[in-house]
């Protein structure tokens, strides 16, 4: 069956195309596994992922029908993330506070919580320099020269520093995806 097909079918409640979208979850269930990091057991996780895309799809939050096993693959990611924070990190209930109050933007804010957290995990990894060079640089949108007259450095001694903290975050950052099961943050 076809995408197109199988969303369709979901859309008029066709048990076919049900059992389609079941089926195309579960024959992929050891790679869930590869690729959750053993956050969900990997019959758990094709449950979550099943019941979460199916009623997705019914609520029409799938624009493109072709993007079906896209779509499937990004709820996949996001439980991940989900179990392996509230298993292991913590459980964050200001997020939650913010997703209730704003329903029609929850996956919008899911992902910037996911990247935010992200990016403060690696910043604080970072050293104190080579923070400071990209806190200012990007964060707070200063121009390479006010920082390098802050920094007392050259032209070329400033992008060198930049340069170099940014590997450094990069490095970190590769860790950190090979590290959980949030390996998958292609938007970072």
């Amino acid at each position: 069956m076809t995408p197109e097909f199988i969303v369709s079918g979901i859309l008029q409640n066709q048990e076919p195309a049900i059992l389609a979208l079941y089926d195309g979850i579960w024959k992929n269930r050891n790679a869930l596994s590869r690729r959750s990091g053993r956050a969900l057991e990997p019959e758990d996780q094709a449950q979550e992922i099943f019941i979460t895309s199916w009623g997705a799809i019914r609520l029409g939050r799938l624009d493109n029908p072709a993007a079906l096993w896209s779509f499937v693959d990004t709820i996949r990611y996001r439980i991940n993330c989900r179990a392996f924070r509230s298993r292991v990190l913590f459980v964050d209930f200001d997020m939650a506070r913010r997703m209730m109050a704003a329903p029609e933007r929850t996956d919008a804010l899911a992902i910037k919580h996911e990247l935010d957290d992200c990016i403060e995990v690696v910043m604080q990894a970072l050293g104190e320099s080579d923070r400071r060079v990209l806190q200012m640089f990007y964060q707070e949108g200063r121009t390479a020269v006010e920082i390098q007259a802050e920094m007392h450095l050259d032209a070329k001694n400033f992008h060198l520093k930049k340069s170099d903290a940014m590997r450094r975050f990069l490095v970190i950052l590769n860790k950190l995806r090979s590290a959980t099961p949030c390996s998958n943050m292609s938007s970072i």
